[in-house]
């Protein structure tokens, strides 16, 4: 059976997002209000071609949105297949111990690559999504790094028939407009393998930003406003005074990320300062995701709508303010939230990004892991909570309640006087907050603590409850919009980027510390909330209601301590960033990890791996490395035995060393501290006389491996002129896959061949002229597997040109000044006496040996250029040679020899 059809190898599941639509249609792809979205669908219980997340909108399900008429089909729908993370339980202790001083683990974050690695999709998975949406009909537009997403674009009828659904157009029951949707719940059934979300499938909901603008409330505020602005606005810097104050810090090396549907006009950010008499020297860099166009049109991306980049301006100038020196603002735009976020995650060159948007493609089965990816790298996600109170079916809708997101509520601020310090603030009356059993967000452990959810603030005990910081919000905030200076706006739009900037201010702190940026800071908040230092670390607001603007419900109180109108208030200057950033001092200590993290030698050979300690918590000490669970045969020796940074172990093998797969312990001894890491090692046979270098036609046998280790390291070269060269695996237990590549060796990822099929019987076709490199991975632990590389060899002379052990080639001649008679000469590890020599003959042939590649007049690793034909090179053991040989003068009746004791 093909493995591409082997439905036991891998499962995965994988969300469908919409990033857009052609042919006019608008995309805002919706996540309705009663979408169940948690935060670990129990993928693996899913059969296969099944769905884990609900897809119809309420209205569409129960009547509501009268059906108006089918999805033309050659309507062409852009779409996104998001896969889930791997090893999630081994990511929810790493996400933990990121934010535990006292781990080894504490602010080490991963790469995107390391990520990748060790949590993302596998590159089967990956590639099984890609195949799967070519064969129905759905063009793939664009792949990604971390393996989570797959662009595709495709026609109605494609989707239609991929999904089983019949994609209609119907009538919003409280919009003015029409809206595509399914007409029920997709079912994938031609894929193997179980889907997460497919979020494409209608436009419920449009993006929409946390801004707005209440005349009537500015005007009553109006004469008790306090900020340095026209009309006694707020301005950023004005934030930064009453929240930060006037030290030294400014968020410097710092980049912001801003998340956007829609553009913004340059010209409006400089209206803003020239409106208000700020300056900034900060750039702004625009990052264009999945073609959008980056202009501002309402979030069209045609270029033919209105301009409306109030929200886009507030944004950029609010984080500025807040940080006046910042490396950059970084200014995504996409139509699609999922393809947004995304990129966000694996560009990772923002640690910092704000968030004021809602509605869209925004859903927490596919957002989720995107937000765990961020953490996991040291990025913190910051999201305003909305402007329409208390959480109910009408007013909640994601990222809001993401239990990896730092969710930022509203306040009504008053200052000491223009660019005066914090007087007072109360809980804005529409600040979004509570919770929402929908959501299927479950309470995080950090809220779990007693003390955080009282009978006081009524929090939910079971689920996410927000927000968890707060910042100045009411209608008294400028902004500029399409070109005209504007005042008398709110929102939380305004709090998160303000609380992005002093999260950047606190990041300049830490890093100057040596700890890194704060990544995903929500336990260290609530531990400081909960702490002594509470009353001196944030302004702790307590009065203000939040009763919904829509929907059912009172509302929640803001009280003492946590609440769900403003969380634990907002930030009280440098105090808190010195509690985030100091916090409990760290314990010396260490991990140990070693590349690549498995090794393959053969019986006579050696290996080596590199074993890396990696310090915390101020860690100076020398690390005394042992290894143990060592094969009998086998030897390891450390260089240097002692470190404070890396050491090459190298492993020996006997020629008698038992082979087969072993789990070799390095164990790192520094005074009372002890940490071990695990090395998977597999020793193969020497078979047929080839060590680590394949004979033709002979075969090496025995191979033996463990699951999940790439091994069994050989080259093969096949000579220039051979036909009918083949590099092939047989017999045996188990499940070994080998992996080909020409010139180096093969990893998981980079390959020239790699036939991955079920069983041991794999084969791969090699050209002339060429060294291979073969590897084997164990996809299922395999035994007794035989590897050999063959060809029929061209030219005559006792091997053509592949000079046998002690095989004469005889007879060779050459014109004056030509480089010719190509040979090679593969000496297998554990040989000794190897010698490649000329002699015999008339003339004058100058001998050029090159090991690994074919040597040149200016290029070769050995050159004995005597006079005659009297020529030796010496040769170690487990290479291939290329020989040449040059008519200094022209020469005839040259035997060549190649020789070496087995």
């Amino acid at each position: 059976m093909h493995r591409n059809i082997r439905t036991m190898k891998h499962k995965l599941a994988l969300a469908v997002l919409a990033t857009g639509l052609t042919c006019g249609l608008s995309l805002s792809v919706g996540v309705s209000a009663t979408e169940i979205a948690s935060n670990g669908f129990n993928v693996a219980s899913l059969g296969a071609g099944s769905i884990a997340a609900r897809h119809v909108p309420a209205a569409v399900a129960n009547g509501q949105a009268p059906l108006m008429a089918k999805l033309s089909g050659d309507q062409h729908v852009k779409l996104g297949l998001n896969l889930p993370l791997r090893n999630q339980a081994d990511l929810d202790t790493l996400l933990e111990q990121l934010q535990d001083p006292q781990s080894p683990n504490f602010h080490q974050y991963l790469s995107g690559e390391e990520f990748t690695a060790k949590f993302g999709p596998t590159e089967e998975d990956y590639n099984q999504v890609v195949a799967w949406a070519n064969a129905n009909g759905l063009t793939v537009t664009e792949t990604t790094p971390n393996r989570r997403l797959v662009s595709v674009e495709g026609s109605a009828q494609s989707i239609n028939s991929a999904f089983h659904v019949t994609m209609n157009t119907y009538q919003h029951p409280t919009e003015d407009r029409t809206f595509f949707s399914a007409d029920r719940e997709p079912v994938a059934s031609s894929l193997s393998v179980p889907l997460l979300k497919v979020s494409g499938l209608d436009n419920y909901v449009r993006p929409f930003t946390h801004l707005k603008s209440n005349p009537t409330r500015a005007a009553q505020i109006l004469p008790h406003i306090t900020g340095s602005g026209p009309s006694n606005q707020y301005l950023p810097s004005d934030m930064r005074a009453a929240y930060y104050g006037s030290g030294p810090l400014t968020g410097a090396g710092q980049s912001i990320a801003i998340f956007s549907y829609d553009g913004y006009k340059t010209a409006d950010i400089a209206k803003f300062y020239t409106s208000t008499g700020m300056t900034s020297n900060v750039p702004v860099n625009n990052v264009l995701v999945g073609g959008y166009s980056g202009v501002c049109d309402d979030g069209t991306g045609s270029g033919t709508g209105t301009c409306s980049d109030g929200e886009q301006i507030l944004d950029i100038v609010n984080a500025i303010g807040m940080a006046p020196g910042i490396s950059q603002i970084q200014f995504y735009e996409g139509s699609s939230g999922v393809a947004v976020l995304n990129k966000m995650a694996t560009d990772n060159t923002s640690k910092i990004i704000s968030c004021s948007w809602g509605g869209g493609d925004f859903s927490r089965a596919s957002d989720d892991p995107i937000f765990q990816q961020m953490a996991a790298q040291g990025q913190t996600f910051l999201n305003a909570t909305g402007d329409d109170g208390a959480y109910n079916s009408s007013t909640w809708l994601p990222p809001s309640e993401d239990s990896y997101v730092l969710e930022v509520g509203g306040t009504d601020l008053l200052t000491n006087g223009a660019g005066g310090s914090w007087a007072s603030e109360t809980g804005w009356a529409t600040s979004g907050g509570g919770f929402y059993s929908a959501s299927g967000a479950t309470i995080p452990s950090w809220q779990q603590t007693t003390g955080v959810i009282t009978s006081t603030n009524k929090g939910s005990t079971t689920y996410r409850n927000d927000p968890d910081i707060s910042a100045e919000a009411d209608f008294d905030n400028p902004t500029v919009d399409n070109g005209s200076f504007l005042t008398g706006y709110g929102g939380t739009s305004f709090a998160a980027p303000r609380i992005a900037g002093f999260i950047a201010l606190a990041n300049q702190q830490s890093v100057a510390n040596g700890t890194g940026p704060l990544g995903f800071v929500n336990a260290k908040l609530y531990t400081i909330g909960l702490g002594t230092s509470y009353s001196t670390t944030f302004h702790d607001v307590t009065s203000g209601n939040n009763k919904p603007s829509k929907g059912s419900g009172t509302g929640f109180n803001a009280v003492a301590g946590y609440d769900l109108v403003t969380g634990w208030g907002s930030p009280n200057g440098a105090n808190l960033i010195a509690a985030l950033v100091g916090g409990t001092t760290p314990t010396p200590n260490f991990t140990l990890s070693d590349a690549p993290g498995s090794a393959s030698v053969t019986q006579g050979a050696n290996a080596t791996s590199t074993i890396s300690v990696t310090d915390s918590g101020g860690f100076t000490g020398s690390v005394a490395l042992t290894a143990s669970g060592l094969p009998s045969g086998v030897t390891a020796s450390f260089s240097p035995a002692s470190t404070t940074s890396t050491s090459t172990l190298t492993l020996t093998a006997s020629a008698s060393a038992t082979t087969g797969p072993a789990t070799v312990t390095i164990t790192g001894t520094s005074g009372s501290l002890s940490h071990t890491t695990s090395l998977a090692l597999t020793v193969n046979a020497a078979g047929g006389g080839g060590g680590n270098v394949l004979v033709n036609n002979v075969a090496v046998t025995g191979l033996s491996g463990a699951t999940g280790v790439l091994s069994a390291d050989y080259t093969f070269t096949v000579p220039a002129g051979a036909t009918a060269a083949t590099v092939a695996i047989s017999g045996g237990t188990g499940d070994a896959d080998m992996y080909v590549q020409v010139g180096a060796a093969p990893t998981l990822t980079s390959y020239s061949c790699r036939p991955y099929v079920s069983g041991n019987a794999e084969s791969c076709t090699l050209t002339a002229g060429n060294t291979y490199h073969i590897k084997l991975n164990a996809y299922a632990a395999y035994t007794g597997v035989s590897l050999v590389g063959k060809y029929t060899a061209g030219g005559g002379g006792g091997g053509g040109n592949v000079l046998s052990n002690n095989v004469a080639v005889t007879g060779l001649s050459g014109a004056t000044g030509v480089l010719s008679a190509d040979y090679t000469f593969t000496v297998p590890a554990g040989a000794t006496a190897a010698t490649v020599a000329i002699s015999g003959g008339t003339g004058d042939a100058d001998m050029y040996v090159q090991n690994g590649a074919a040597p040149t007049l200016s290029s070769y690793s050995c050159r004995p250029y005597v006079t005659g034909n009297a020529e030796s090179c010496t040769l170690t053991a487990g290479n291939t040679y290329h020989i040449k040989l040059n008519a200094y003068a022209a020469y005839s009746g040259v035997t060549l020899l190649g020789k070496y004791t087995p």
